[in-house]
């Protein structure tokens, strides 16, 4: 996919040219329960998921993910923090907090990086991005950060904004992640994650 000087601009990364923004690969959805990537390359000190109006197939589910290192399992114990901000279609509620509910504290589960998605309506979708630092080091911690919004399960079909980081708790290099909708009646239905990795 050739996009030239526009790479960087597209991943928001001041400062670094085109040549060193690759595309690795490109999910269109097609009602998997999961997508995981594996095989990190230690070229990169950044990989980049950008979601684009992702849809899942049950409601009051959470956009999540789990890394694992080589020859490992999924589940490796994860720290976060998040804040939300939401605003009904109507405009008669808005807000902007901590979000406990989307906290993880040396979680070895499912980590959020959207949470409670509604897709009552066909139209409803979740779009993002996941940053991960440096994960093939071998000395640091996996410090990762999100930011997303979709529609929030619920009355008023509320727009929510999520921004939730954390770290993963291994210094061990990683190699591999996996996405998808933590319900156990989810699947990724319609939708495209871009891979990317930045040098």
């Amino acid at each position: 996919m050739p996009l030239g000087a526009n790479k960087s601009a597209i991943i928001g990364m001041g400062g670094v040219s085109a040549g060193d923004v690759v595309l690795i690969d490109t999910y269109t959805a097609g009602g998997e329960a999961s997508k995981a990537y594996t095989g990190f390359s230690s070229d990169y000190k950044q990989l980049v998921w950008q979601f684009v109006n992702l849809h899942g197939s049950a409601d009051n589910t959470n956009w999540s993910f789990q890394v694992k290192t080589s020859g490992g399992s999924y589940g490796i114990s994860t720290i976060s923090q998040a804040m939300r901000c939401m605003n009904t279609q109507d405009g008669s509620s808005q807000s902007v907090d901590y979000w406990s509910d989307a906290d993880v504290l040396e979680s070895t589960g499912q980590v959020p990086l959207y949470y409670d998605s509604n897709f009552d309506d066909a139209e409803f979708a979740v779009s993002g991005q996941l940053t991960l630092y440096n994960p093939t080091s071998s000395t640091y911690y996996k410090n990762w950060i999100t930011r997303g919004v979709g529609n929030l399960q619920g009355s008023g079909d509320a727009l929510m904004g999520a921004f939730i980081s954390g770290y993963v708790l291994t210094a061990t290099a990683l190699d591999g992640i996996e996405f998808k909708f933590d319900s156990a009646t989810a699947n990724i239905d319609t939708g495209k994650i871009l891979y990317w990795g930045i040098k």
